[in-house]
């Protein structure tokens, strides 16, 4: 989740409603490294918006789907504390 709060809050720096992860993979260190997309537009076109190195599915073959920061902000932002 620590991961995902990284990509929310870009997200919401560069005024995005939706992030995609485009790439997941290795280092050569074994550490993880991302390519996150970003838009405005929900069910954008992956391979006209983000290029053609990627398509409709993850290396798995898995279909990518967009995140809503909206969605995640239920989650990352702190509600407010209830007057006592």
């Amino acid at each position: 989740m620590l991961t995902v709060e990284g990509f929310y809050l870009v997200s919401k720096a560069r005024q995005a409603e939706y992030f995609i992860i485009l790439q997941d993979r290795s280092g050569p260190d074994g550490s993880r490294l991302y390519t996150v997309g970003f838009t405005n537009t929900k069910n954008a076109d992956i391979k006209a918006t983000f290029g053609s190195d990627y398509g409709d599915t993850d290396e798995a073959g898995i279909k990518r789907r967009y995140l809503s920061v909206a969605e995640y902000a239920a989650i990352f932002e702190k509600a407010p504390k209830k007057p006592e």
